[in-house]
């Protein structure tokens, strides 16, 4: 069954394998009312590395995670 919060809104997986540096995916969640939008991604993007770079570096930080990510809908099972 698919994650819902009582706002309805659906719970998604991104997931970039080219930004870590540890060698693990970088992966975030966030919630929405549709399947995550280039602007959704932005969002997240912002809201996650707002403070972690410079202009520059965000910039092209930012395109990487653009043409790179991959949105999921999240799925659970109760056991």
């Amino acid at each position: 069954m698919k994650v819902e919060n009582e706002k309805g809104q659906t719970l998604y997986h991104i997931q970039n394998m080219n930004m870590s540096s540890d060698g693990y995916p970088f992966d975030t969640y966030v919630w929405c009312d549709h399947f995550p939008t280039q602007e959704d991604l932005e969002k997240a993007f912002e809201l996650e590395y707002a403070d972690g770079y410079g202009e520059e570096a965000y910039e092209t930080a930012k395109e990487e995670w653009l043409a790179t990510s991959e949105c999921y809908m999240v799925y659970a099972e109760e056991i």
